[in-house]
C-alpha cells in the first residue's frame, strides 16, 4: 500500500498493525538500482524449520495464479482448511489443489483450470496432505 506521500505500507492481517517498508537502495557498478536489506523469509511470513518448496507443473491452478515453473512456499504446520491451496498427495501423485471438505462427499480436490476434473477422495486412497500453500515465487525467465 502507498500512502499520499509515495512510503510503502504493509498491514499484518492478524494484528491489523502497520508496517513502513523501507528498502536499502544501492548502486551497482553498472549504476543500475538494487534492493537491499530485504529478507525474503520475512516478507511472505515463511516458518523457515516447517517449511518447504517445490517448483510446480502443469497448468491446473492458473486461475489461482499459479502456473508451470512458478515455485510455491507450503507450511505444514498450518490446517489445511475449506477452501485453502495445498500440497496433497493421492495414490503417490503430488498435487497442487484447492481442498473442499463436503460432510456428504468427503473430501475433494479441486482444480483453477476448468479444462481439469474435480478429484474426490476414495476410501482406500492413499491420501495426505502435506502443507498449506503460502507464497508462489515467480520466475518471468
Amino acid at each position: 500500500m502507498k500512502s499520499k506521500t509515495g512510503v510503502k505500507y504493509s498491514v499484518n492481517q492478524k494484528s491489523d498493525e502497520i508496517n513502513k517498508i523501507e528498502p536499502k537502495v544501492i548502486k551497482l557498478q553498472n549504476e543500475s538500482p538494487a534492493v537491499t536489506g530485504l529478507d525474503l523469509n520475512r516478507l511472505i511470513s515463511v516458518n523457515t524449520e516447517k517449511s518447504f518448496m517445490i517448483r510446480v507443473t502443469g497448468d491446473s491452478m492458473i486461475n489461482a495464479g499459479i502456473k508451470s515453473g512458478d515455485i510455491v512456499v507450503v507450511d505444514t504446520t498450518l490446517d489445511a482448511k475449506n477452501g485453502k491451496i495445498v500440497i496433497a498427495s493421492i495414490n503417490q501423485k503430488i498435487v497442487v489443489k484447492r481442498i473442499k471438505y463436503n460432510p456428504n462427499d468427503g473430501v475433494t480436490l479441486l482444480p483453477e483450470n476448468s479444462k481439469y476434473p474435480e478429484i474426490k477422495i476414495h476410501r482406500g486412497d492413499k491420501f495426505k496432505v502435506w502443507g498449506v500453500v503460502t507464497a508462489v515465487i515467480k520466475n518471468f525467465n
